[in-house]
């Protein structure tokens, strides 16, 4: 069953924030800038699993599957929304640095325009990064430790980012919430240029009234 816009606020995007807090919190240890992307750690490594197996979960209440693989939630995603609208940019506002953690996706879906198939050549190794290092990691731990790194763990998230705004914003229409299409609580660690009707910012202004969401959740 689909979640509506309520039901996805408590159990998916409070979710994505606890695991932002947590991410946030290394920059105490590991200062989030272009020099120490490769810094690898153990929290660094179970951020990785815990953020890329959350996307799995995103993956399957969105596509209403149970299970496979990273290839077979792309190619049902791109049948409901274009690869331009995950190609989105990410700023991680802590340092000023855009990610783009579907970019070498929206490569490949390009190569194959007019072809049946829009991911053929997939190779998570070349097109997902991130994920192909959580993949590794959770097969052979020693052998990829070191791709446990600040650089897999912010394109990690920002890939969780962009999917959970996008399945907040892309709400059946049938919801009695579908006007709501943004998070009832924003990103603390991302900006983005995902557009939507309603927004909440940073300072608390929103164009959702308070009593509206004072309804619908505690904060």
């Amino acid at each position: 069953m689909k979640a509506n816009w309520e039901d996805y606020q408590v159990y998916f995007w409070k979710k994505y924030l606890y695991l932002e807090e947590k991410v946030m919190d290394t920059e105490k240890f590991v200062t989030f800038c272009r020099s120490n992307r490769q810094t690898y750690s153990n929290a660094f490594e179970e951020l990785l699993v815990v953020i890329c197996t959350e996307i799995e979960t995103v993956f399957k209440e969105w596509l209403q599957i149970d299970k496979g693989s990273i290839i077979c939630f792309l190619k049902k995603l791109l049948n409901e929304i274009s690869v331009e609208e995950l190609n989105k940019i990410v700023i991680v506002k802590l340092c000023n640095i855009g990610l783009m953690p579907f970019n070498d996706l929206s490569y490949l879906v390009s190569v194959n325009m007019n072809k049946n198939d829009k991911l053929k050549g997939f190779d998570a190794s070349k097109h997902l990064k991130w994920w192909k290092a959580y993949n590794n990691i959770k097969h052979n731990k020693l052998e990829y430790k070191e791709q446990a790194n600040l650089e897999n763990v912010l394109n990690a998230l920002a890939a969780l980012f962009i999917l959970e705004s996008l399945r907040i914003k892309n709400m059946d229409n049938a919801d009695s919430n579908d006007a709501f299409d943004c998070p009832y609580k924003p990103s603390q660690l991302f900006d983005s240029n995902i557009e939507t009707k309603r927004y909440i910012d940073s300072a608390g202004n929103s164009s959702i009234p308070d009593e509206e969401i004072k309804k619908i959740l505690c904060d």
